[in-house]
């Protein structure tokens, strides 16, 4: 799938909006080749809802049983890098034992792993208000509201998740004031983050309204 570089809507008309970057830059001369997993659902392949993640059992992943980190040695990092926040990273293991053999763990648990970081991320930016469109916390982002996309390897043993939050979609009655755009709230501001604060500038809603509501 790659990275949002376009939304994606969900049942309920909401939509992702990735808030992930990739600042992260490797040594001069560096050979290393990464690669990068996506963690999708069902055949309209959506990404994983980490708040399920966290909760569930994944036997619905889409390629669940695969397993991941193969080389990677015992344990890999896990870089998360939200717009406007500083690096936050966390250790996990990157093996399993299955009949006496060690194994690089699965697909799920992967995905479960990144759910736990992100759950940790969410505790250590809640106290921050470094991005007033991007807060997380009780009544603002929770991990309900945030989903993994894919996995990227940025160093041997140390992995960025590209992450996307769900968006609230435009109230109907605000269309009236775009006569001559379609139904896509794309095509209606033309680039999705002046969408969002557009519809907040005029008062509509802000992130702590939809947030608190849900």
């Amino acid at each position: 799938m790659g990275s949002l570089s376009a939304p994606i809507y969900l049942e309920d008309g909401s939509y992702l909006e990735r808030f992930t970057n990739l600042d992260y830059t490797l040594p001069r001369g560096s050979r290393f080749s990464p690669i990068s997993w996506s963690f999708t659902v069902g055949d309209r392949q959506t990404p994983i809802n980490l708040g399920q993640a966290l909760h569930r059992s994944l036997d619905y992943l889409n390629h669940s049983e695969d397993q991941l980190f193969a080389g990677c040695g015992t344990k890999v990092t896990y870089r998360i890098m939200a717009d406007g926040y500083r690096e936050f990273a966390k250790q996990m293991n990157a093996q399993r034992r299955v009949r006496g053999q060690t194994v690089p763990i699965r697909r799920s648990k992967v995905a479960k792993q990144v759910a736990q970081v992100v759950e940790k991320f969410i505790e250590w930016a809640s106290d921050m208000s470094v991005n007033p469109g991007l807060r997380f916390g009780p009544h603002n982002i929770t991990i309900n509201d945030i989903y993994l996309v894919e996995l990227r390897q940025v160093s041997p043993a140390s992995f960025q998740p590209i992450l996307a939050v769900r968006r609230p979609p435009p109230p109907l009655e605000m269309l009236d004031l775009y006569p001559q755009a379609s139904i896509s709230p794309v095509d209606v501001v033309g680039d999705l983050t002046d969408f969002t604060d557009t519809w907040q500038s005029l008062g509509v809603f802000s992130d702590s309204d939809y947030y608190g509501a849900l």
